[in-house]
């Protein structure tokens, strides 16, 4: 939900201001290590998918229904969810968001963080505690491991357990809720017109925090390699090779400003996508005679974007 609504925000303000403005993440939370990790565990049910507890996703409730999802169902007792590295990394925090969908998948009623030593799991030493929330992250800092795999233990209650997200840090996580900064201090004169603009999303769509089909879900989805355009050309006139070669480098620029302020903030893992344009929807000849006005534009423009 930070992540949207940074998005959002930040957006305007690069309009605003004409440059942008860097967001800083809230300390510990600027290297999400689990994203470049292997998910497997001891039980998956069919219809869910062990790979959602790294896939960058921030759930907005337990019972997140939107999202993939890990869950044990209808298996109870102890299970686990592994994070594995090629290589070894060094470790220093983590944290969890459960998935609980009141039903037959609950919060756990005990977890705990193991890593692979080398030969055997052993519990992470010096865990500053394994807390049991449900629609939060819940974070253990512990005494610094190198290790290839981080194993997350659940021990079950009356129901099964499940798993939205795991996250792993080389830094501690600090106080608060961790991975979700407590807010974003726009210059002063900024600060009415970006709340406006937020207002305004929240009262036009419906399902603003749940909907995870915007670029930013995209790009987390392709790991980063870039965002494809069709570009719908609505003009009665041709399109030439020359401002096709120009609408793609002006898309470019404005993404641009979107990754530089993204850079950084709440786990952003790129520095730079790439955008290209890999369509373009024409107006065939015989509408292009007929008013703009006409009736048919109209249609038209809907098989497009059908």
């Amino acid at each position: 939900m930070r992540l949207r609504r940074l998005a959002v925000v930040a957006g305007a303000m690069a309009l605003l201001v004409g440059t942008p403005v860097v967001a800083h993440a809230a300390p510990g939370q600027s290297d999400n290590l689990a994203r470049s990790a292997t998910a497997t565990a001891s039980y998956t049910s069919p219809w869910e998918s062990v790979a959602a507890i790294n896939d960058g996703i921030d759930p907005s409730t337990s019972g997140d229904t939107v999202n993939r999802r890990w869950g044990t169902w209808p298996n109870t007792g102890e299970q686990w969810a592994l994070l594995t590295w090629p290589g070894t990394q060094t470790l220093r925090s983590a944290d969890v968001y459960f998935f609980d969908d009141n039903g037959g998948v609950r919060v756990p009623a005990s977890w705990r963080l193991q890593y692979w030593t080398g030969s055997a799991y052993a519990d992470v030493p010096g865990a500053s505690g394994y807390p049991t929330a449900a629609n939060q992250y819940n974070a253990v800092n512990f005494t610094q491991v190198s290790t290839s795999r981080l194993r997350v233990v659940l021990q079950s209650g009356a129901a099964s357990v499940g798993l939205l997200e795991v996250r792993a840090y080389a830094s501690a996580i600090g106080t608060g809720n961790p991975g979700n900064p407590s807010g974003w201090n726009p210059p002063a004169s900024l600060v009415q017109p970006l709340s406006e603009v937020w207002t305004h999303q929240e009262q036009t769509y419906n399902n603003l925090y749940g909907f995870r089909n915007s670029a930013w879900d995209q790009i987390f989805a392709n790991g980063g390699t870039g965002i494809n355009y069709c570009v719908r050309w609505d003009s009665g006139a041709s399109v030439s090779a020359a401002l096709r070669d120009r609408i793609q480098a002006t898309l470019q620029r404005q993404f641009k400003k979107w990754i530089d302020v993204m850079a950084g903030h709440n786990g952003w893992p790129y520095q730079q996508v790439p955008v290209k344009v890999v369509g373009w929807a024409e107006l065939p000849l015989w509408l292009k005679k007929r008013p703009h006005g006409s009736p048919h534009w109209g249609a038209f423009s809907r098989m497009l974007l059908t």
